[in-house]
């Protein structure tokens, strides 16, 4: 019985002790607030443009994953935009072209952010199933 006490009475102690280590770390930590600012306005813009470039027999349902593949962002923060898209979109049912409306994006980000190239790094075996996607750093 004794012992359960002295273990209560250490309660107070501990919760003070977390309470102040959350004072000291809590101000330190920098959050990033999803808000939609310049970076996804620009990449709007790009998807908004891809929609025109895609196959017209796409679905509807499925119109969304086009353009998605085309273009997309990754990660925003004050210093570092990650874009990521497919090398080549579907033009046509057996066509395809190269991804204009990512390097447009690319371009405004250099233009008008102030971003310059930190990486381009390309995943996947340019086939259908598993399509060549270029992802793409930009740092300030």
């Amino acid at each position: 019985m004794k012992k359960t006490q002295q273990s209560l009475s250490l309660l107070p102690f501990f919760f003070s002790l977390v309470l102040v280590v959350i004072v000291i770390i809590a101000p330190t930590t920098t959050i990033y607030a999803q808000i939609p600012g310049q970076a996804q306005q620009i990449v709007n813009t790009a998807k908004t443009e891809c929609a025109t470039k895609i196959r017209t027999d796409v679905p509807a349902e499925l119109k969304s994953v086009y353009v998605d593949s085309c273009i997309s962002l990754v990660h925003e923060s004050p210093t570092m935009i990650v874009l990521t898209g497919d090398l080549l979109i579907n033009t046509s049912p057996l066509l395809y072209a190269d991804n204009t409306p990512l390097w447009k994006a690319v371009n405004n980000f250099k233009d008008s952010g102030g971003y310059t190239f930190t990486t381009v790094e390309i995943t996947g075996q340019g086939r259908q199933a598993n399509p060549h996607k270029l992802y793409v750093v930009m740092s300030k």
